[in-house]
Order: structure tokens, then C-alpha cells, then sequence
């Protein structure tokens, strides 16, 4: 890990994340159990993320999940993974340095985590960023967004919002 001092990774370790993150993680987890009981046709990773992005005032990252490893006929090429989108707790830099992303203080909210429960889950990016636990890989804006699909589960995770706090 470039310039992360061992020292800071190990407080980091005790404790990755913020009171801000776990409440909206807390937030995600509930909205995802209410879709996940009135299941909508042809919702994706990526516009439950948008949606919920849009929700929780987070940044969407499109790009793939899983072990990636280089193209052995072409270097510059990765392969494996799959095409997943997340968000960002706090907005990534996106052409940082490196002692930027290191001192990056945000965090992954991965509102719809494939074949895993609970689907909403909170990973510390500083650990997957370092190469340490190697599963989200950040890529390219995807383009084949269904925008009306998105639209309909924002519309959906606000009306349900609004029904927790009533029952909070």
C-alpha cells in the first residue's frame, strides 16, 4: 500500500467506518428488504444503486465485482469479474494521486451485493482499493442505463421511506 502509514491501515482495521455510513447502510438494508418483498421486473445492481444513490446523496461507481486478473495475450487488458454498480459513501476522486485515494476517507455501500445476504452491505474501500481483499473493481459510467426503471425504484424507495419514519 503507497504511503498509508501501517500505523493508520490498523486504526482504520479497529474502525473503518462512520456513524454516517452505518445509518445509511441501516437505510439501505431496510429498503432492500421492502423491495426484496415486492419484487419489481428488471431490476439490476445498476439502477438499484442509481436509485438508491440518489436516495442517500451518494456517488454511483460502475465496474466489476469479483477476481480480476490480467489478459495474458494483452497486459493492458483485465479479465474476469462481472459488471456491478455500487456507491460511494463519500465522492472518489477520480484522477487522484495516489496519496489522494489514500487519504480518501469514504467507503463502498453496495446496495444489491450478488449471492450474498445481507444484500446491502457496507466494505471498507480503503482495504479493496489496497489490493488487500481484492473485490470491487471501479470502471468506465455504464451507458445501458433503463432511466425509467431507475426513476420507478427512486419513486419507490422515497414512498417506503417515508412509511419507516413513520413507524420509527
Amino acid at each position: 500500500m503507497s504511503g498509508t502509514p501501517r500505523k493508520d491501515l490498523n486504526e482504520h482495521l479497529r474502525n473503518p467506518f462512520t456513524a454516517k455510513e452505518y445509518d445509511a447502510w441501516m437505510i439501505a438494508c431496510r429498503l432492500i428488504l421492502e423491495l426484496e418483498a415486492a419484487p419489481i421486473v428488471g431490476m439490476r445492481c445498476h439502477e438499484i444503486a442509481r436509485a438508491m444513490g440518489r436516495v442517500l446523496k451518494m456517488d454511483v461507481c460502475d465496474g466489476h465485482v469479483g477476481l480480476r486478473f490480467r489478459d495474458p495475450r494483452n497486459p493492458q487488458h483485465f479479465m474476469g469479474g462481472v459488471e456491478h454498480s455500487w456507491l460511494w459513501t463519500v465522492p472518489f476522486p477520480a484522477h487522484g494521486t495516489v496519496q489522494e485515494v489514500d487519504a480518501w476517507p469514504g467507503n463502498i455501500l453496495d446496495p444489491w451485493c450478488m449471492a450474498s445476504y445481507p444484500r446491502a452491505q457496507l466494505h471498507s474501500a480503503r482495504l479493496e482499493l489496497a489490493n488487500l481483499v481484492v473485490k470491487y473493481h471501479p470502471g468506465e459510467p455504464r451507458t445501458l442505463i433503463d432511466d425509467a426503471l431507475t426513476d420507478h425504484l427512486e419513486q419507490f424507495f422515497q414512498e417506503k421511506l417515508v412509511e419507516l419514519s413513520k413507524t420509527s
